[in-house]
């Protein structure tokens, strides 16, 4: 049997008490928050702004998940995850789980995982006007050895309501337009490949990208529709001993968002970590 509990103090300049990881597991059973089963964190990019770029799927969240060992380096995951409500309604209600299923094999060259999200979606402001939906949503991740230590990844999400699974996509999986729900169809795709200079220092190239249809109905987290969203990061880290990185890092993201906006921002990120 094992517990984890991990916490940060660090989300804005008034330091508070988040919650990441609280869980207890064994071999085959896991029952707390942690990271999503949704999620494929092997073919994720090796970024040092911790969900910074776009085209992959980034959750965490409460759940109860069972792994069935289906080979050495194979897994099967059944999980039930409390949903969120990360869509537009008067009155939005959770009332069932979202339900993942995923499929993990490790490979001489690398992995490949395959999963999908079934969710229930729902909204009554208990006069008279209700809505509800069943969305879906499906999870591609590859990782492959290249030349030494090396690696390429790719990751894909695809599917309708699930724009909120999409890292930067908070408030992008639904509205209610007339007492009904207008799902979002959503993709996201990203590509990165880490080089080793030395064994310590590395650095990672990572392009990606989201595109969310029937957007120009939804608000999104800060009043615009949005449309698309692209990403391009790179970086150069080094690490003096084990636990240790030290690295500088450049990030350009342009979105557009319905009718005719659109935008850019770049940002520069140095970073000294020491893992214990």
């Amino acid at each position: 049997m094992k517990s984890f509990l991990e916490f940060d103090l660090g989300t804005d300049a008034s330091p508070t008490f988040r919650l990441r990881h609280a869980y207890i597991a064994n071999a085959d059973w896991l029952a707390g928050q942690t990271w999503s089963t949704f999620m494929d964190m092997d073919s994720l990019p090796d970024l040092l702004s911790a969900g910074g770029s776009v085209g992959y799927s980034w959750l965490r969240r409460p759940q109860v998940r069972y792994s069935i060992q289906t080979g050495d380096r194979d897994k099967l995951d059944m999980a039930a995850e409390v949903p969120t409500s990360d869509y537009s309604a008067p009155s939005a209600i959770n009332t069932a789980p979202d339900l993942v299923l995923k499929y993990t094999a490790g490979q001489s060259w690398g992995h490949y995982a395959l999963g999908g999200m079934v969710r229930y979606l729902r909204s009554d402001t208990g006069t008279g006007d209700k809505a509800d939906q069943i969305v879906w949503g499906f999870l591609g991740g590859v990782s492959i050895k290249t030349f030494g230590d090396d690696i390429l990844t790719l990751q894909t999400v695809d599917g309708t309501g699930v724009g909120g699974a999409l890292n930067q996509g908070t408030g992008l999986s639904a509205a209610v337009v007339n007492r009904s729900f207008q799902t979002f169809d959503a993709f996201g795709g990203s590509l990165a490949y880490k080089h080793y200079w030395n064994p310590k220092l590395r650095s990672t190239l990572a392009v990606g990208y989201d595109q969310f249809a029937n957007a120009s109905r939804n608000i999104g987290t800060n009043g615009l529709g949005i449309r698309s969203l692209a990403s391009v990061h790179g970086n150069i880290v080094y690490s003096p001993i084990a636990p240790m990185d030290v690295g500088i890092e450049y990030g350009y993201e342009a979105f557009t968002a319905s009718p005719t906006g659109t935008g850019t921002a770049s940002r520069v990120l140095g970073v000294v970590k020491y893992g214990y």
